[in-house]
């Protein structure tokens, strides 16, 4: 279990390290180890990398996805901007 001082580091994105663990990636977005585990087998989330049996994030692709994936407010539904573009 992490401690305070740990979710306090990884809460900001500019001191993110270059290649997330699923954990760290978790405490980051807010989102559980188990989705991201399920999300790596789909086309959704951020692209996983593997080393070896490790899985890892590219902060990169972590950057581009949750830019992707923002809700565009100029459209009345409030979809995300990767849903509008493949629209």
């Amino acid at each position: 279990m992490p401690n305070n001082q740990e979710i306090a580091r990884i809460r900001r994105m500019e001191e993110l390290p270059e290649l997330l663990t699923r954990s760290e990636l978790a405490l980051f977005t807010n989102v559980s180890i188990a989705t991201l585990a399920r999300w790596s087998g789909s086309e959704f989330g951020p692209r996983p990398t593997k080393l070896g049996h490790a899985v890892r994030y590219r902060r990169s692709d972590v950057m581009g996805w949750l830019d992707s994936s923002a809700v565009d407010r100029s459209e009345p539904s409030g979809r995300s901007k990767a849903v509008i573009a493949s629209a």
